[in-house]
C-alpha cells in the first residue's frame, strides 16, 4: 500500500468522526430525545463552550463562558442514616426485651420451684439487665423515629419559606407552643436544622442564616428607633432639647426675680426687654424642636454670664453708700445689657429665618401651581 492510500484512509477516518459528532449533537439537541433521555451528557461544556474539530484535526472552543451557578446552602439534615439507626435500635430493643423478659420469668419460676441458688439468682439478674437494656433501646429507637417524623412535618409546613410562626406550627400539629419550642431547640442542637434559629421572643422558627441576619438587622433598627422615641417628649424635643429649655426657663425665672428686686427704671426696662426676648426664643424652640441645638452656646455661656452681671449689679445696689466706681460699674452693666438684648434679638431672627425659608418655599410652589392652572393675578375662573 503506497502513501496516497494511507492519506485516503486518514481522511475517511477523520470524516467519519466529524459526521458522528454532528449526528450525536443533533440527537441531543432534539427536544424529543432530551425529554426521554434527559441524563445523556451533552458535549457542550457547562460553562457554555463547545469543542469543535476542524477538518485538519485541530480543536477550537466556541461559545461564551458563563460562571457556574452558586449552589444553595443546605438547610436541613438528611436523616436517612438516623432513621435507619432508629429502626435498628427499636427492633433490637424489642428482641432484647422479649428475650430478657422470657429468661427473667423462667429464672423466677425456677427459683420459686427449687429455691434461690446462686446460679438461678445470677441468671435472673442478667435477664433483668437484658430486659432493661432492651426497653432502653426500644424507647430510644421510638424517640428517634418520632422525632424524625415531627421534623419532616415541620419541614413540610415550612414549604419554601425560611421561617414560620410557632403559633402556626401549634395550630397545624396540635402540639402546645411550649412543647414546640422545646422540641425545636432540641432539633437545632442536634443539627436537624443546619441553620436553625429561634428569634429572641421565641415566636418564630428561622431556618436560614441569611433570614436570621435580616431579622437581627431589623431588631437593631427597631431598637435604635425606640431609643430615639424615648429621647423625644410630646413636643418632639430630645433629651438635649429638654435640658436647654429647662435651663432657659431657670435663668428666665432668675432674671424676673432680679427685676422685681431692682428699683431702677432704666435697669428694669432693659430686663423687661431681655425677659421678653428669652421667652420668645423658648417659645420658638418649642415650635421648632430641631433648632434646640442652636441654643447650646446661649445656655452654656451667654445666659450664665448675663446672670453673673445681674448678681454683681444687685450686690452694688444693696450697698448703703455707692462710690463713683460702683456707679460706673452699674452703668457698664446696663450698657452691656443693651448689647446682650441686641444679640438675643438676632438669635431670634435666625430662628424665624428657618421658618421664613419654609414659608417662602410654600409660597413659591403655590404661585407656580396658580400660574399652571391659570389662576394667577385674580383670574379664578375655571379653565374650559
Amino acid at each position: 500500500m503506497n502513501q496516497n492510500d494511507f492519506d485516503k484512509i486518514n481522511q475517511r477516518i477523520q470524516q467519519t468522526i466529524n459526521d458522528a459528532s454532528d449526528n450525536l449533537q443533533r440527537i441531543i439537541d432534539n427536544p424529543r430525545w432530551s425529554s426521554i433521555y434527559g441524563g445523556i451528557p451533552n458535549p457542550i461544556k457547562r460553562d457554555g463552550t463547545r469543542n469543535v474539530v476542524r477538518p485538519d484535526g485541530s480543536t477550537v472552543r466556541t461559545g461564551s463562558q458563563t460562571p457556574p451557578a452558586r449552589p444553595k446552602p443546605r438547610l436541613f439534615e438528611n436523616l436517612s442514616g438516623k432513621k435507619t439507626g432508629g429502626i435498628i435500635s427499636l427492633v433490637s430493643g424489642i428482641i432484647a426485651a422479649v428475650i430478657g423478659l422470657v429468661r427473667a420469668l423462667g429464672a423466677l419460676f425456677t427459683m420459686l420451684a427449687n429455691g434461690p441458688t446462686f446460679l438461678y439468682v445470677t441468671g435472673f439478674a442478667w435477664a433483668v439487665i437484658l430486659l432493661a437494656g432492651g426497653l432502653f433501646l426500644t424507647l430510644n429507637g421510638a424517640n428517634i423515629l418520632s422525632r424524625i417524623k415531627r421534623f419532616r412535618e415541620y419541614v413540610s409546613l415550612l414549604g419554601k419559606n425560611s421561617f414560620i410562626e410557632i403559633d402556626k406550627l401549634a395550630d397545624a400539629t396540635g402540639e402546645s407552643q411550649r412543647f414546640l419550642r422545646k422540641d425545636l431547640k432540641d432539633m437545632i442542637r442536634r443539627k436537624y436544622f443546619l441553620q436553625g434559629h429561634l428569634d429572641d421572643e421565641e415566636e418564630n422558627l428561622i431556618v436560614s442564616d441569611e433570614t436570621y441576619q435580616d431579622y437581627q438587622n431589623m431588631k437593631e433598627q427597631q431598637r435604635l428607633r425606640m431609643e430615639e422615641a424615648e429621647k423625644l417628649d410630646e413636643s418632639g424635643l430630645d433629651q438635649e432639647g429638654r435640658a436647654i429649655i429647662s435651663q432657659g426657663e431657670y435663668y428666665l425665672k432668675k432674671i424676673k426675680e432680679a427685676n422685681d428686686n431692682l428699683p431702677g427704671e432704666v435697669i428694669s426696662a432693659k430686663l423687661y426687654e431681655l425677659e421678653n426676648v428669652i421667652n420668645r426664643i423658648l417659645v420658638e424652640v418649642k415650635r421648632q424642636p430641631a433648632s434646640a441645638g442652636d441654643l447650646r452656646k446661649l445656655m452654656n455661656y451667654y445666659l450664665p454670664t448675663t446672670w453673673k452681671l445681674l448678681e454683681a449689679y444687685q450686690e452694688v445696689e444693696k450697698q448703703p453708700v455707692k462710690t463713683q466706681q460702683m456707679v460706673k460699674t452699674q452703668q457698664e452693666i446696663e450698657e452691656t445689657l443693651d448689647t446682650i438684648n441686641d444679640a438675643f434679638k438676632r438669635l431670634l431672627d435666625q430662628l424665624f429665618m428657618k421658618q421664613a425659608w419654609d414659608i417662602s418655599t410654600d409660597i413659591s410652589v403655590l404661585n407656580s401651581m396658580l400660574v399652571q392652572e391659570g389662576l394667577k393675578d385674580g383670574d379664578f375662573a375655571l379653565k374650559r
